[in-house]
């Protein structure tokens, strides 16, 4: 087994600055039932404004995209706004959205 030791006990690395609110969407919730993502415009514009994704990595499935909302972010598709409007009104840092895979 491998342990880690630190080299200065005292540093704090994680520290109240640095902790952020993230929230997970599931996208079915917003668009409804649907067979192919790569079909679904609010899907495209979602990848196109990731800050990170994890997608076509040989998994069936697996669609997940993590949006910073510190960014600017422009022509919020209509069906994505209520996200983006709770998102704020709770002042969150980071949305995942994902199709629960």
């Amino acid at each position: 087994m491998m342990t880690y030791q630190s080299q200065n006990e005292a540093t704090a690395f994680i520290t109240q600055g640095s902790m952020y609110a993230v929230a997970e969407v599931f996208m079915p919730d917003v668009v409804g039932d649907y067979d192919d993502a790569n079909t679904i415009p609010e899907w495209t514009w979602i990848e196109q404004n990731a800050s990170y994704q994890h997608c076509s990595n040989g998994e069936d499935g697996v669609f997940e995209f993590i949006l910073n909302l510190s960014n600017a972010f422009d022509a919020i598709p209509e069906r994505l706004q209520p996200v983006f409007e709770q998102a704020k009104a709770k002042n969150l840092s980071y949305l995942i959205f994902h199709q629960g895979t």
